[in-house]
């Protein structure tokens, strides 16, 4: 069984890590977070929804299926993150057969309110699917809407999860489960099994934990 925030098998963790490396959905150059993190690398969903990589997607959403399924999760309805988790989320719909909606994160943009779509009934038990976890600003704000509309969120999954541990901390000061495919650390193995120098990446993360702290004592994030 996975319990909250367990890995995938090391076969299929590693075999997911290389397609999602092949599919040059990993970017590296100067990124920012929703929570104000500068990053150097990043998982770019987008990427994955070109057609060439339609079967790299398929994957990755049928192995979050079967997490589900080994997760004993029942959803009434799958809920995609806006933007990145809504394609996932769409899939996941197909295979459980059940409706899809999608609902926004974090709510400093009022204009892309309009995108909100899909009804969620009163009492539903809900699975909330997000493409990229990094500390939870985006998946908290929108668990916590779905709370207020009173449904059971049964927790978030998502397909690559950076692992901070804050993002753990911010997850379970609100009671949210959260399991993902891949983290970090795997997409450092893959790329270092393809010969690109990593010793930047693992620099990086090692700081970032230290400037979540700062921005988070200097500023209100969006949680």
């Amino acid at each position: 069984m996975f319990s909250a925030e367990r890995r995938s098998s090391p076969l299929l963790t590693h075999n997911l890590a290389e397609l999602v490396v092949r599919s040059g959905a990993l970017q590296e150059g100067d990124f920012t977070f929703s929570s104000g993190i500068k990053s150097p690398v990043k998982i770019e969903s987008d990427i994955l929804r070109r057609p060439e990589n339609f079967q790299i997607h398929r994957d990755l959403s049928e192995c979050m299926f079967i997490m589900a399924h080994e997760l004993d999760l029942k959803p009434d309805v799958i809920v995609g993150v806006i933007r990145g988790g809504v394609s996932f989320a769409k899939d996941l719909s197909g295979f459980f057969d059940r409706p899809f909606s999608a609902r926004l994160g974090a709510k400093h943009d009022p204009a892309r309110e309009r995108e909100v779509r899909g009804f969620v009934p009163e009492g539903s038990n809900v699975l909330v699917v997000e493409d990229v976890v990094t500390f939870g600003t985006n998946s908290i704000p929108c668990v916590l809407d779905l709370r207020r509309d009173k449904v059971n969120v049964l927790g978030v999954m998502s397909v690559y999860s950076y692992g901070f541990p804050q993002t753990s901390e911010n997850l379970q000061r609100y009671d949210i489960l959260h399991w993902s495919l891949l983290y970090f650390q795997d997409v450092i193995h893959a790329l270092r099994r393809n010969g690109r120098p990593v010793e930047h990446l693992e620099k990086w993360y090692a700081s970032a934990t230290d400037e979540y702290e700062r921005l988070k004592n200097t500023r209100p994030l969006h949680v």
